[in-house]
């Protein structure tokens, strides 16, 4: 669903189905998530997004890993 802050320590919560659902608390916490974005450029075509790659059936022989986020040290790590 969708939320919006209401007050200094509330939430309201509408669902898909539009109803709707408010919480309380002493501290709340905005994790808004993100969706990956393959950039233009030359290869894009051989690209897998993280979600992707945590899919993959063997690891590769080589990678190269994009971006600066915790996400991207992970799998730089990993592999």
């Amino acid at each position: 669903g969708e939320g919006r802050v209401i007050g200094a320590h509330g939430v309201e919560v509408t669902q898909p189905d539009g109803v709707k659902h408010q919480y309380s608390a002493k501290h709340i916490l905005i994790a808004t998530g993100s969706r990956a974005q393959l950039v233009s450029i030359p290869g894009k075509e051989l690209a897998i997004t993280s979600d992707e790659a945590l899919s993959l059936e063997e690891l590769p022989k080589r990678a190269v890993v994009l971006g600066g986020g915790y996400i991207a040290v992970e799998f730089a790590s990993i592999w």
